[in-house]
């Protein structure tokens, strides 16, 4: 029978290579037949890899030039990490699969150095959010942001500049560097982004993916359609929406699902609904909803002017 190739495309980072490799695995483990073909493409924020900080416009600015890679044929599939992706779905270039999630949530990271983490020195966190958090179990540790790629963060650990990173676990595990994992946060201590320690695939509209199933994990599928439903209900798109964050869970047939809504003081409310799995985005959604309301307060009585 005849080989088939298959073109994927990723981002030019360390991570983004580890996670194309698993759904390339993924596929030639179902068929044989088909051959995947790895394709790296070099992003505004590859070109800046070797900082560990970066700016905020560039925290999604590989989505349009691995999306072209689709447009114009040069590559038949793109790998992303689905938290980057916008929570409205291109129609032309959907979300194909979803991989068996991850490690959803926040790890701290030390220097392969220390043995614990070193409270003399800042924290570096992604964003405000995890800052926020950060300061609620260890308020008198100071932090600061980082946000470049994985191997530039984890050489300013190593170098003293900070005394641990907070990261998503799946990326430490993904790279291999599970060893300096000081601990896990539990979810209900610090709520991941939406969709975090998930790895997507996006295709072109109408192409056939059969090659995909043995990659393909329907609860991680039924998880994201809740929190991508929670965090376009938040009005938030991915990374843009840094002070709302929510994990789902299932258990048999059952979803639940915890989000989190943090306001420009500082002030948290979260809470936890949980329903048939089928009513996933009707569940995400509901929740944002409830959290938006608690955050808005009650309303005043009307008045009615004589």
């Amino acid at each position: 029978m005849e080989m088939k190739k298959i073109r994927i495309a990723c981002r030019e980072s360390v991570l983004a290579v580890a996670q194309a490799q698993v759904v390339m695995q993924a596929i030639r483990d179902y068929d044989p037949l088909v051959v995947p073909e790895l394709v790296v493409c070099k992003t505004p924020a590859d070109k800046l890899s070797h900082l560990p900080r970066l700016p905020f416009s560039l925290e999604k600015a590989h989505l349009p030039v691995l999306e072209e890679q689709l447009r114009s044929n040069q590559a038949d599939l793109v790998v992303h990490q689905l938290q980057d992706l916008p929570f409205d779905e291109n129609p032309d270039f959907p979300i194909v699969a979803v991989g068996r999630r991850m490690e959803p949530g926040y790890a701290l990271v030390i220097s392969s150095k220390r043995q614990e983490p070193d409270f003399s020195r800042p924290v570096g966190v992604a964003g405000k959010r995890q800052r926020i958090q950060m300061a609620k179990l260890y308020p008198n540790w100071k932090a600061a942001i980082v946000n470049g790629d994985l191997p530039a963060c984890l050489s300013v650990l190593e170098s003293g500049v900070y005394g641990g990173l907070v990261l998503p676990a799946a990326s430490v595990t993904a790279t291999y560097h599970q060893d300096q994992i000081f601990q896990v946060f539990p979810l209900n201590q610090m709520t991941p982004a939406c969709c975090q320690g998930i790895i997507a695939v996006q295709g072109r509209a109408g192409e056939p993916v059969n090659f995909l199933i043995g990659f393909h994990n329907v609860d991680a599928w039924d998880m994201a359609l809740a929190e991508r439903a929670f965090g376009k209900a938040m009005g938030g798109d991915g990374t843009d929406s840094p002070m709302a964050a929510a994990v789902a869970t299932i258990k048999d047939n059952t979803l639940t699902i915890q989000g989190l809504l943090i306001d420009h003081k500082g002030k948290m409310w979260e809470g936890i609904l949980s329903g048939k799995r089928e009513d996933a985005v009707q569940l995400g959604a509901a929740l944002a909803t409830r959290l938006k309301l608690n955050a808005a307060g009650p309303k005043p009585p009307k008045s009615y002017d004589d």
